[in-house]
């Protein structure tokens, strides 16, 4: 998993250089920098994408990674007490920013709550831009976004594939780059992953302001097989959609569950 997205990402990355006067230590064709992806492993990609400047941003994800075995030891510690696992503040993580060399600041803040002995987690993500430029910040979100989950993203999607982009991203009138709205609600149709988008104009010297909340349902994580854990973290061709697998998880209802659900230490 780790090696597909960085791969993913130096693709819109090397897409995004259409000038070419940028400077960049590995200042190669498209192809090559893919070609030469393609044989490291996920250590040594990690490195290769640090290289320099102008890749260093590809390897910051808009969404927080959790590791399955962080979520096992806080569930066993939710399930069989405080001496079998991890408290689940474990999983969270403070605000961060990065100040991409366009000019796009993006801050990511992550919480994780348990509801019914089922994990879930809230990702709040921001996207401005720090001249208000938001041409700038349409091209980055279509060339370098990152996704929800497997199936839905930021950035723009390509005919019949997966991620598809969210609706209200895709949304433009005249000659502004985006829609004013929300908050907007929303759903993966395929894992349980909901959420709410905002997309406010703050004049025209801060531009835009985009704000997604992103709550994922992990289940029990009880085995990294369970759908819960797979649908999330794997991509599959012909997933079902997200009722076929469980009736209660229908559009909205992780969302509503973070709601209710109160913080366990």
């Amino acid at each position: 998993m780790v090696a597909q997205e960085a791969i993913e990402r130096l693709a819109r990355s090397f897409r995004q250089m259409r000038n070419p006067s940028d400077r960049c230590t590995l200042n190669l064709p498209l192809e090559i920098i893919l070609m030469i992806a393609t044989h490291l492993d996920a250590c040594s990609l990690v490195s290769f994408a640090l290289t320099c400047k102008s890749l260093h941003s590809l390897w910051e994800p808009l969404t927080c990674h959790i590791s399955y075995h962080h979520t096992r030891l806080v569930m066993n510690r939710h399930l069989y007490g405080s001496n079998h696992g991890l408290p689940l503040r474990v999983l969270n993580q403070r605000t961060r920013s990065s100040h991409h060399p366009n000019g796009v600041v993006i801050s990511v803040t992550q919480h994780a709550r348990i509801s019914n002995d089922h994990l879930l987690v809230l990702s709040a993500i921001s996207l401005t831009h720090s001249r208000g430029d938001s041409v700038s910040l349409r091209r980055y979100i279509g060339d370098f976004g990152h996704a929800l989950c497997r199936h839905v993203s930021i950035w723009r999607d390509l005919p019949d594939s997966f991620p598809i982009q969210l609706r209200e991203l895709a949304k433009r009138t005249g000659q502004s780059q985006f829609l004013a709205s929300g908050p907007a609600f929303g759903s993966c149709t395929l894992c349980p992953t909901d959420y709410t988008i905002t997309i406010k104009w703050q004049g025209p010297k801060k531009g835009f302001n985009i704000e997604v909340l992103v709550y994922r349902g992990l289940g029990g994580c009880r085995t990294p097989f369970s759908w819960h854990w797979r649908t999330n973290t794997w991509l599959y061709p012909r997933e079902e959609l997200r009722s076929v697998y469980s009736p209660d998880c229908r559009p909205g209802s992780i969302r509503e569950q973070w709601d209710e659900a109160a913080d366990v230490a």
